[in-house]
């Protein structure tokens, strides 16, 4: 009979244990992982080279001495610097904060009035990734555009999801490959080129005009859709006559440089808060992943496919 209610106890205390387990926060330890104090210091004019040396690696050899800092996080582009450092156990946000606050106190003065801001924005992760499959007749820019125009939207709007990145492929951009002896011949200089297809895809802000008791925004808007735009934006006069872009270079319907090559498959990466919860959250991801599928919103014989979760 002993054996009997002792082994009757344990299955008791296994599905106990199981019903409490189920109702457990899925995010807690990934939470207390997830402290991260993000320092983002905005800066006009210098490129990235110069941002890494004069901001971001000051800031990170103040940010390296706090204590429990497991791991900092660096990206420098122009005009911008974004340290990110994480902490172990044992701080809280307002303690983290604080300690990151009292070093970039000691800093001396940085280039450019730079002013080091820390985000407000609780710590983000990878909460969700799925990839793009389809007919070999697709190529991979065709998946990152489907990514970057459909997808991207449709999954922000999946509550608690904060962003939606694509990861590979190519993203569609027009490509200029100017003719030097042909430019040199025109009289242009490059300068003048760059200058000049900046100019011709303005969006601009003016006044407003008064209606009666409603007002409108006076905006100019021409930004530049189809190639030949491109190709007959005008570089300079010569003896009364325009020199256009098309004079000096081939225009043509490309991609963005990737930082490495192969046969690479398009993904999706849905990002969430830190203290979101991520059971809910994946179960609408995967939801708007379902109606995707089975609607026509890709184009024909696409589909997504899961790759991983945060759930493993």
């Amino acid at each position: 009979m002993r054996t009997t209610a002792a082994g009757a106890a344990a299955v008791l205390a296994l599905i106990v244990g199981y019903a409490a387990s189920a109702k457990l926060s899925s995010e807690a330890d990934r939470a207390a992982s997830l402290l991260v104090v993000e320092v983002v210091t905005q800066v006009q004019g210098p490129a990235a080279e110069d941002i890494e040396h004069a901001i971001t690696v000051p800031i990170e050899m103040a940010m390296a001495g706090i204590p429990r800092v497991t791991a900092i996080h660096t990206i420098s582009a122009p005009g911008l610097s974004d340290v990110r450092v994480s902490f172990g156990d044992g701080f809280t946000r307002d303690e983290a904060e604080r300690s990151v606050m009292s070093r970039l106190s000691q800093l001396s003065s940085l280039p450019g009035g730079g002013s080091p801001q820390i985000s407000s924005q609780s710590p983000v992760g990878e909460m969700y990734r799925y990839r793009i499959v389809g007919p070999s007749d697709y190529s991979l820019t065709d998946f990152r555009t489907v990514q970057n125009w459909v997808l991207q939207r449709r999954f922000q709007a999946v509550p608690g999801v904060v962003d939606v990145s694509g990861w590979v492929g190519g993203t569609r951009a027009y490509e200029i490959t100017v003719d030097l002896d042909k430019l040199a011949g025109s009289g242009a200089t490059l300068p003048q080129v760059i200058e000049a297809i900046n100019k011709g895809n303005p969006n601009l802000g003016g006044q407003t005009v008064n209606i009666g008791p409603q007002s409108a925004v006076v905006r100019g808007v021409e930004p530049i859709r189809p190639l030949d735009d491109l190709r007959n934006t005008v570089l300079i006069a010569r003896n009364g006559a325009p020199v256009h872009v098309k004079d000096v270079a081939t225009v043509a319907t490309g991609h963005e440089s990737r930082l490495r090559d192969g046969n690479d498959m398009v993904q999706g990466i849905v990002l969430t808060r830190g203290d979101q919860e991520g059971a809910s959250t994946i179960r609408r991801i995967e939801t708007e992943l379902d109606q995707i599928n089975s609607s026509d919103v890709l184009p024909p014989g696409m589909r997504l496919v899961r790759v991983d979760d945060r759930q493993g």
